[in-house]
């Protein structure tokens, strides 16, 4: 008995510890930048101007939507109101070189944990070729983090970005039903001792019983009616 409740209270741990809600994906779209602020919040993202810089809007997105341009030598950070996160994806548009004798157009986004840089990706476009691909996917080294840098070259094109897919990073947390199954298991586990509690007080008095009807009498073994 005992070990089939250890099995049912071990079971029911296990229901609550591992089951959790999956984040959901949000995507910032800068629909509502504006020209020159410091910084832009959107879905609990914030974006954040380098030192002595501003936030630069365009209209250069897909059907001329409004999207983050980066001049020479700007850099934004991205940084979540929820601490950690995923970055997944985000519209990417890396504009020519400015010429013969120009360096390469680059894009490069840091990803860091804290201090520490978790995952760096640079995109370059070299003077004549195609631009890279508009979408870039992030990898393993962008999750998790607690910002994310994107840094524009000091000569060269501009950057526009857009649409930048992120996803809170998961956090454990019991469903309502996982819970509703908690406390029925609990109830259930409760119910079970109860019951066994009583049935074992009930055999200890019906035990005193028969003793001590079996030993009374004069005889010391004659059974009361």
């Amino acid at each position: 008995m005992s070990r089939k409740l250890g099995l049912t209270v071990l079971t029911c741990a296990v229901l609550c510890l591992g089951s959790a809600t999956a984040a959901k994906a949000d995507t910032v779209t800068f629909t509502g930048l504006m020209f020159g602020q410091n910084s832009y919040t959107e879905v609990g993202m914030t974006v954040s101007a380098g030192p002595g810089q501003g936030l630069f809007a365009a209209n250069t997105g897909v059907g001329g939507s409004r999207n983050l341009a980066l001049l020479l030598f700007n850099s934004v950070t991205f940084t979540f109101s929820g601490s950690t996160f995923n970055a997944q994806s985000i519209e990417v548009n890396v504009f020519p070189d400015n010429g013969p004798g120009f360096p390469p157009n680059e894009a490069t986004f840091r990803a860091f944990n804290g201090t520490t840089l978790t995952g760096i990706i640079t995109l370059t476009r070299v003077p004549g070729s195609p631009p890279p691909p508009l979408v870039l996917s992030f990898g393993a080294g962008f999750q998790g983090i607690t910002s994310l840098v994107l840094q524009a070259p000091v000569i060269g094109g501009d950057i526009h970005v857009d649409n930048f897919t992120f996803q809170p990073a998961q956090v454990v947390i019991p469903e309502p039903t996982t819970m509703i199954l908690l406390s029925t298991g609990l109830a259930g586990v409760a119910a079970k001792i109860r019951r066994r509690r009583k049935a074992i007080t009930s055999e200890d008095v019906n035990s005193s019983k028969i003793l001590t009807r079996t030993f009374t009498g004069s005889d010391g073994f004659r059974t009361a009616s």
